[in-house]
């Protein structure tokens, strides 16, 4: 979605109010803090506001990356980490609204077709069948994943492939804010919490080998369905799990996420959990044995590498 004009499409004033949203943001929040924390935000004096700014990513994508973008010029001397969760949900707005308006049966082509009363519906089909290579016969809970771009340190946006039955493990974010768009299906989502005194749980991770566990309070599981739209912060929902149901009739799910900024090993590598006593501690384990997330191709998205 793009800013173009004359005549202006709709996808493009979806763009125009992104830009416009992110603006007015990074000024509010500026405005929120002290004198001595207004550097941390910065508004940027060329945010990217046209198709040739933003990288080549498939059309349906570009007001999500373009929201990003700016996002990124705009806290570019900070890390998100470093924000509240009530300064990120207002930051976030523009990306989460592009992600709302994101057209997610064109982007995974999906084709369409009139019903009754001039209602169209689309022909939705089991994806997880037609992601190239094949799912590997005899290897149980398997996710596909579906590269679309990244721009190391900043963002990366991908897609999860989950036959039914399917799920990711109890896992973490160090430091990172993610939203999820369901393109397709439904999935139950469990989060939990790490207690606040525990914010450097990640430097105590790695610094003291023999502490493995951490305080957390276990949050309502939910159904998120489509078109929903999630998030998660440094302090908020960061350890969650998916799990995708065997109902009948089910194609599986298919879910979109921006990840600000990516995981690295040195920083933010990814790590597994096994909750304890009723979820108020979260074991740290090793990766499941029994979950593969595989990397794949369908149609225009996704690399083999």
């Amino acid at each position: 979605m793009t800013s173009k004009h004359p005549p202006e499409s709709s996808s493009a004033k979806v763009a125009r109010r992104v830009q416009m949203d992110v603006d007015f943001t990074a000024t509010d929040v500026n405005k929120r803090r002290s004198a001595k924390d207004t550097s941390t935000l910065t508004t940027s004096t060329a945010p990217c506001s046209s198709n040739e700014d933003i990288p080549a990513v498939p059309m349906e994508l570009k007001s999500v990356v373009q929201a990003v973008e700016v996002l990124c010029s705009q806290t570019h001397r900070s890390r998100l980490a470093d924000f509240s969760s009530t300064e990120l949900d207002f930051l976030l707005k523009p990306v989460v609204a592009a992600l709302e308006n994101l057209d997610a049966a064109s982007l995974l082509s999906y084709k369409s077709r009139e019903g009754s009363k001039g209602r169209r519906f689309s022909d939705y089909k089991p994806m997880h069948k037609f992601v190239q290579p094949a799912l590997r016969p005899g290897l149980e809970n398997q996710v596909r994943y579906l590269h679309v771009h990244e721009e190391p340190e900043k963002y990366n946006i991908g897609i999860f492939v989950f036959p039914p039955g399917s799920r990711i493990p109890l896992h973490d974010h160090p430091g990172m804010c993610v939203l999820s768009r369901v393109l397709h299906g439904s999935l139950n989502v469990q989060s939990f919490d790490v207690i606040p005194e525990q914010k450097n749980w990640l430097k105590k991770r790695f610094g003291n080998k023999k502490s493995n566990t951490l305080k957390s309070v276990k949050l309502p599981k939910k159904k998120l369905s489509a078109p929903a739209v999630t998030s998660l912060y440094p302090a908020k929902n960061n350890i969650h799990e998916f799990k995708c149901g065997m109902d009948v009739g089910s194609n599986g799910a298919v879910v979109l996420d921006v990840l600000l900024p990516p995981y690295n090993f040195d920083e933010r590598d990814c790590n597994f959990y096994e909750p304890q006593d009723h979820g108020r501690i979260l074991k740290f384990v090793e990766q499941p044995p029994d979950f593969h997330c595989i990397s794949g191709v369908y149609g225009r998205l996704g690399s083999m590498d």
